[in-house]
């Protein structure tokens, strides 16, 4: 109830959409009674975070897409995150749906270091990392904006609107929130592993950073491992 009414007040999506979601498309049938799509469903979930998707034939009041998931409905989900396997991604909801903590083992063909890394892709690494660390430890969304123009590779950039990337970088804050460095590890040729150690609890946390050698080291993607 409370989704709804925040929906309808306006504060997740604008009125204009809001219309949308409440507008019948296309008729089940010749003259039928109901149609088929009213538009878009936001929706978060506690594990797998905010849900946008097609509402299919349902009001909006009634649409669920846990319970489609129960009935057999297919769920197509996508991802803002660069190089998201379709493996990874059923994994995950299936984990969601069935209280699972479903882990993928690492793939014997999965792409590695051919060499070891050199001098450039050393400095390269550390200057992306100190850059990606000093600016999510400030609750500066300038500080963010700043490191998505100047160190984001322009794939990365191009995934999401500045606003979308900042609602990110504002969740990557607030869980790395007293959290400082362990190690880096250089994990593949695009890839940046750093063990994060929790200053009062000990808690470790594992953080992704997709990167490229190009410059001075370019950000390509960001995870956050639970």
């Amino acid at each position: 109830m409370a989704f709804r009414n925040k929906l309808i007040g306006g504060e997740i999506v604008s009125q204009e959409n809001i219309r949308l979601i409440h507008t019948a498309h296309i008729r089940e049938g010749e003259g039928a009674p109901s149609f088929y799509g009213y538009g878009m469903v936001v929706q978060g979930h506690p594990k797998l975070g905010t849900f946008y998707w097609h509402n299919g034939g349902n009001t909006v009041s009634s649409a669920n897409w846990t319970d489609y998931a129960d009935n057999g409905y297919l769920i197509v989900a996508a991802s803002r995150a660069p190089n998201l396997s379709a493996d990874h991604v059923v994994m995950k909801l299936t984990g969601a749906l069935f209280d699972l903590d479903l882990r993928m083992q690492n793939s014997d063909e999965g792409e590695k270091m051919t060499s070891p890394p050199d001098a450039k892709m050393i400095a390269n690494v550390k200057s992306l990392v100190n850059a990606f660390l000093t600016n999510i430890a400030s609750n500066s969304k300038e500080n963010w904006r700043t490191l998505i123009e100047t160190r984001g590779a322009p794939e990365f950039v191009s995934l999401a609107p500045m606003d979308g990337h900042l609602l990110m970088f504002e969740k990557f804050h607030e869980k790395l929130g007293g959290f400082v460095k362990k190690r880096i590890e250089i994990t593949g040729p695009d890839e940046i592993s750093i063990v994060m150690e929790h200053l009062e609890t000990g808690t470790l946390q594992l953080v992704v950073l997709g990167f490229n050698n190009i410059n001075n080291g370019q950000l390509t993607g960001v995870a956050i491992e639970d």
